[in-house]
């Protein structure tokens, strides 16, 4: 089996994608179903060729950490964008050509059948047409794709003379290689294919000579093939003929011409089909045998093709070369999501922009309502950085970033049954990942730490994981949370900000502007979704009614909530000083502990606990208001 060229593996060539980023990126398939029609590949595969949709995929699997290579791609997708016309006629051009890579290991494995060096020799004969537009591009890439294109004329020139256009698949068959190609396989050929004519003008021939008008040459399995000659014309026989059977009518005779001739006919076929088969295993390890010059023309095209994939992307959905840039920084004008864009249409998506670099924006709050669009601004930023470190053009008016060495991503829930993981503990998985392996190079994107238990909990290790990304790491991060707390963390941390995804409120009723805003969100507006997923009316009005509740009591505590978390002051020890002496003093005080300490908590249901904490809260009011005045 003939191997590719061996390279030394330097994984700080590319950019480091775990498996969960990767699932969470939707980079090949989606999440949801695990179809392939809404992933990212297939919004950037136009490619022509098997050869170039593989190698597309190990840049998407594998973005570069070479600012040259990627250079080098971007310029070449530049040139074919700006030469609209050449880019469609090699898109029709490599359409001809089929897998080579395939073919040739099928080859070298001596499992090539007839039709795959036929599709070999028809694909080969795409080279010269594509090295002749090659010629007038600028751009080092495409210059390189030129020098390896190999034409090689002389293989391609044999195999298309050689094989016949219905060619067999077996090579035991017969029919394989063309009239002309070999003239003692096309003597067996007409032997085989036209012994009734040849037998019919030898039989002409004998009447002629002999005289004898009703002679006809017959067979059967016995005796081959023979002369019939009516007794009536015996006084004609020649000498030469020789008897072989005698008939109440007619005698039966054979000559050495007739012999010879059955000789040939009965083992044409068998010796056409033994010749062609020696001759095609020739053949192919003739092939095999320019393997190195085929696969550097298999990879050569692949290129071309992944090339032309990607200018055809951009061309045709608007994207704009990125440009990189030193430092540590990102920064993203009108950025798109190029799945749901095109899912809902480019006029219906709000572009949206981003600003993040190491130094004094680091770390993005970013905390919005649900459905605002958190999930889809994390994954553009991410797959924007994806395309640019391919070499790709990007759905932005302009991207000026920095490369990446790593790019985590936490998205969403999800529990893995085969490991007897929980949400949680999938979560917290993924979480390890990215404190563990991420750098101050890194591109950080969470969303939902500390959803999956307790709030308080939850709380805690949030803020503790978003301290970590920003004073231990320092990598570029956005962090989404439905903790509000953290927004008010942020105005105190340096290198931290909010931001926001709009909503627009109008006679109760709610809009999503789906825009960034750099300010924190105020609420999360679950209530409002809850009724918009088509909750019973009833539902939603005791909800409203219990977070009204909930927002009074909160409201009469001091204002501390968890500020002081971020100088690692616990929240406790800020609220009981403040309350809890005033709360139980006096007989008001005396008869609510007497309430409390009647409640059964662990046989309360949830609903009865909200009840009962609302009938607290209204008895605790009189003793707090008194405080307050």
């Amino acid at each position: 089996v003939q191997l590719s060229d061996f390279q030394k593996l330097d994984q700080g060539r590319s950019v480091f994608l775990d498996s969960a980023t990767r699932r969470n990126l939707e980079l090949f398939e989606t999440r949801l179903d695990g179809g392939k029609k809404h992933s990212l590949f297939a919004q950037i595969d136009f490619t022509r060729t098997a050869m170039g949709s593989r190698l597309l995929g190990t840049w998407l699997l594998e973005p570069s950490c070479d600012l040259t290579e990627i250079t080098r791609r971007q310029d070449a997708v530049g040139a074919l964008v700006a030469d609209g016309g050449t880019l469609d006629e090699f898109r029709k051009e490599l359409l001809e050509i089929r897998d080579l890579e395939r073919i040739l290991s099928r080859v070298t494995a001596l499992r090539a059948n007839p039709r795959d060096l036929l599709a070999l020799g028809e694909s080969l004969r795409q080279v010269p047409p594509l090295r002749a537009r090659l010629q007038g591009q600028s751009g080092e890439l495409l210059a390189t794709v030129l020098d390896q294109l190999d034409p090689l004329e002389d293989l391609t020139e044999e195999l298309c003379r050689a094989i016949v256009a219905d060619a067999p698949l077996r090579i035991n068959e017969g029919g394989i290689f063309q009239e002309g190609y070999r003239e003692d396989l096309d003597t067996l050929r007409t032997l085989h294919h036209n012994a009734n004519a040849i037998l019919g003008k030898l039989e002409s021939d004998e009447r002629a000579a002999t005289g004898i008008t009703n002679l006809k040459i017959r067979y059967n399995g016995v005796f081959g093939y023979f002369l019939e000659v009516n007794k009536s014309q015996l006084a004609k026989i020649p000498a030469h003929y020789e008897r072989r059977q005698t008939l109440a009518n007619a005698e039966r005779y054979v000559t050495r011409e007739l012999k010879e001739l059955e000789s040939k006919i009965l083992s044409a076929r068998a010796r056409q089909v033994e010749l062609e088969r020696e001759e095609f295993v020739a053949l192919r390890n003739r092939v095999a045998s320019q393997a190195h010059r085929i696969q550097q023309t298999c990879r050569a095209l692949g290129m071309l093709d992944a090339i032309a994939s990607l200018a055809f992307t951009a061309r045709e959905h608007q994207y704009r070369r990125p440009e990189f840039v030193e430092g540590s920084s990102l920064e993203i004008r009108s950025g798109r999501h190029p799945v749901i864009e095109r899912t809902i249409g480019t006029h219906r998506f709000v572009p949206n922009d981003t600003a993040l670099n190491v130094d004094d924006r680091r770390l993005a709050i970013l905390t919005a309502p649900n459905m605002g669009g958190k999930s889809t601004y994390l994954r553009q930023i991410a797959l924007i950085q994806v395309l640019a470190q391919i070499g790709s053009f990007v759905p932005a008016e302009v991207a000026r970033l920095s490369l990446v060495d790593r790019i985590f991503t936490r998205i969403g829930a999800a529990d893995d049954l085969a490991r007897g993981d929980s949400t949680f503990m999938v979560e917290m998985r993924e979480a390890t990942t990215i404190i563990r392996r991420a750098t101050k190079r890194s591109l950080v994107l969470i969303d939902e730490i500390g959803r999956g238990t307790a709030t308080s909990d939850g709380l805690a290790i949030a803020v503790a994981i978003a301290e970590w990304l920003r004073e231990q790491i320092g990598c570029k991060t956005v962090f989404a949370t439905h903790f509000h707390e953290l927004a008010a963390l942020a105005s105190d941390w340096s290198g931290a900000f909010c931001l926001s995804l709009g909503v627009l409120e109008r006679d109760g009723e709610i809009e999503f502007t789906h825009r960034i805003e750099e300010r924190p969100a105020d609420r999360s507006y679950g209530i409002e979704v809850a009724r918009l997923a088509g909750l019973p009316s009833q539902l939603i009005a005791r909800a409203q009614a219990i977070l009204a509740q909930h927002q009074a009591l909160q409201e009469t505590l001091p204002s501390s909530s968890f500020r002081g978390m971020g100088e690692h002051v616990t929240p406790r020890e800020d609220l009981v000083p403040a309350l809890q002496p005033r709360l139980f003093d006096g007989v008001a005080g005396e008869t609510l502990i007497k309430e409390l300490a009647t409640i059964d908590a662990n046989s309360l249901s949830p609903i009865e606990a909200l009840l009962t904490l609302a009938r607290l809260h209204e008895r605790a009011l009189p003793i707090i208001g008194e405080k307050k005045r």
